[in-house]
């Protein structure tokens, strides 16, 4: 394993805490306007409105202070680092799609990392 990973520092988990926390919100709402304003499925703009709120209330339960002071974009690596594919989308459902997996890739490590703060969190990201 390389130098630098065999512990992660509190910073370190309280920052892929933070980021994935974000990303996961942020893909919701995505998945929630398409919902809303593409498809114009109340139904659907809804339940995915409640699962943005319930991500929100789970990742209150998490040290707020920890991870806004833990935030550092200019010393993040991958800040600038991009795929042709993310840059482009041919139609709505292609930005579903990436919603969906940005949603489920995010949740996936809120529930390893918290693992190090708090399994009960861990376990409702689950």
């Amino acid at each position: 394993m390389p130098t630098g990973y065999s512990n992660l520092s509190d910073t370190s988990t309280w920052r892929i805490l933070d980021a994935n926390a974000n990303r996961a919100a942020e893909g919701l709402r995505t998945l929630e306007d398409v919902a809303r304003l593409v498809s114009e499925d109340a139904v659907a703009a809804k339940w995915i409105k409640a699962l943005r709120h319930e991500l929100g209330t789970v990742v209150a339960q998490l040290d707020r202070v920890a991870r806004l002071s833990s935030r550092s974009t200019e010393g993040d690596a991958g800040t600038h680092s991009s795929t042709v594919e993310e840059n482009s989308r041919s139609d709505w459902r292609g930005i579903v799609s990436a919603g969906c997996e940005r949603v489920g890739q995010s949740l996936r490590c809120l529930e390893e990392f918290s693992k190090l703060v708090d399994g009960h969190v861990s376990a409702q990201f689950k």
